[in-house]
């Protein structure tokens, strides 16, 4: 998050309300509370994603991507996370 916004990108984190602060101090500039929201239901055109979840996670994350946009995956054995999975997303 802290490399992104340094290289002037417009970051939005995912996390409980209760760590939005936590969000914010990091750098995100817009915080999704993962309990209201699906975040593929109301993030889209996104360039690039960094998950950290794997799994459903990685396949809701894919739908959030512009064409051609990026996801990056930081998992611990990211099984499940299907075709999507170390490939460049096209839609």
């Amino acid at each position: 998050m802290q490399i992104a916004k340094y290289f002037g990108a417009s970051v939005i984190g995912t996390a409980s309300a209760e760590n939005h602060d936590f969000l914010r101090n990091m750098g995100a500039d817009e915080q999704i509370d993962y309990h209201d929201f699906k975040v593929e239901d109301v993030v889209m055109d996104m360039d690039i994603v960094f998950d950290s979840l794997g799994e459903e996670n990685t396949r809701r994350s894919l739908q959030t991507l512009k064409d051609g946009g990026k996801i990056s995956l930081h998992t611990w054995g990211c099984q499940g996370a299907g075709a999507g999975a170390g490939k460049r997303a096209q839609h």
